[in-house]
């Protein structure tokens, strides 16, 4: 330290050296009122990435959970229904096979009509059949 000063009092002389001294420390705060603006920054910049990544886990970690509760929901809406768990008019207390179908549900054949000899179900009897000609009501 000591040869250094000696160098720059030989070098800039003893009226220049208290104002080059002056300009040094004032660079120096400067320098470090930057430095520390920077770490500042940079730690809340760490900060905010932490908290995004902990909100990203917690949505992960609820998505997860609702996955989870779904697949129960579906693996327990497979199981065969009981007395309990669903009654179907008047079978209570009767096991039902996944996929069967209750006799009230059972398709039961649609109602037809009779226009001008043919036969038609209640969906074609509003429509003329192709080629007839259009009868309005």
């Amino acid at each position: 330290m000591i040869i250094i000063f000696v160098v720059a009092l030989v070098v800039f002389g003893p009226e220049k050296l208290p104002d080059l001294a002056r300009t040094l420390g004032k660079a120096m705060a400067e320098f470090r009122r930057i430095t520390g603006d920077l770490r500042s920054s940079f730690d809340e910049q760490m900060r905010e990435l932490e908290r995004e990544t902990a909100i990203i886990e917690a949505k992960k970690r609820h998505l997860e959970a609702e996955q989870k509760a779904l697949a129960q929901k579906t693996a327990s809406s497979l199981e065969p229904a009981t007395e309990k768990d669903n009654s179907i008019g008047g079978e209570t207390g009767k096991s039902i096979e996944a996929g069967a179908v209750p006799s009230e549900l059972e398709a039961k054949p649609e109602p037809t009509a009779v226009v001008e000899g043919k036969e038609r179900s209640s969906f074609d009897v509003a429509a003329p059949a192709v080629g007839e000609p259009r009868r309005d009501a």
